[in-house]
């Protein structure tokens, strides 16, 4: 390794270089062994070492020997599923948005956040635009369809209230019973939401796709509703089907 290479993000390419060697190398290696194989001193990498392990990318054993942590691979597992996903998804959405002229989004949850990957702008010229991105998932429906299908003890990492949990069952239920749940938009009146939960064949991985809408005048709410929610179940289908 050659530590005189000057980097933008000193830590972060320590933090980096230690994943590395920890994921090449198939023994344990104790902290003196690390910093030999990155020709550094024992004190400049302790701290970012404990750093990892106190996060859980790393593990450490009784005889002080470091090991990449599960975590570290399900991060990379993850991001696997997030490019399948976006690849097969997109075109579908695309199609989704030329022939009911609306908007789409396609949600992930990392951790206690929801990730935008893709947003697929309608046709109309009133339409809306998404920034992909991370938000808040219980400001959105999107979020709410995903942290409802999780397990109990998944949800308690939210902090949610009892109003939360209530609302989340009947969120569950609809998307059980119908294959999809409606709502509102939790900044703008008159956008409405349509939102259905898309698994993987692990039946682990999983995604919310989700169509944001406002009523076109010449439209009543329920009949248009009711073409959207076709075309969005027959989007999820689809999708699904290539995971």
């Amino acid at each position: 390794m050659n530590k005189e290479k000057s980097t933008v993000v000193p830590a972060l390419d320590k933090g980096l270089k230690i994943l590395e060697i920890l994921s090449r190398n198939q023994d344990f290696m104790t902290m003196s062994q690390i910093a030999k194989s990155m020709d550094y001193k024992v004190s400049e990498i302790q701290r970012m070492v404990e750093y990892l392990f106190q996060n859980g990318y790393i593990n450490k054993n009784h005889q002080g020997g470091f090991y990449i942590s599960s975590k570290f691979f399900s991060l990379a597992s993850r991001i696997d599923f997030h490019h399948i996903l976006i690849s097969r998804a997109t075109p579908l959405m695309n199609q989704f948005a030329l022939s009911s002229c609306e908007s789409i989004q396609l949600s992930v949850l990392v951790d206690r956040e929801l990730l935008l990957l893709v947003h697929t702008e309608g046709t109309r010229t009133l339409r809306l635009s998404i920034k992909p991105g991370m938000y808040d998932p219980m400001e959105t429906i999107s979020g709410k369809v995903l942290i409802s299908h999780l397990s109990e003890i998944d949800q308690d990492k939210f902090s949610l209230s009892r109003e939360d949990h209530k609302n989340l069952k009947k969120i569950k239920k609809s998307c059980d019973t119908n294959g999809y749940c409606v709502g509102e938009s939790s900044c703008l009146q008159g956008i409405y939401k349509l939102s259905t939960y898309i698994r993987s064949t692990d039946s682990v991985k999983a995604a919310a796709l989700t169509c944001s809408f406002a009523l076109p005048r010449e439209e009543k709410l329920a009949e248009y509703r009711k073409k959207l929610i076709d075309k969005l179940l027959e989007t999820k289908e689809k999708i699904e089907e290539l995971l």
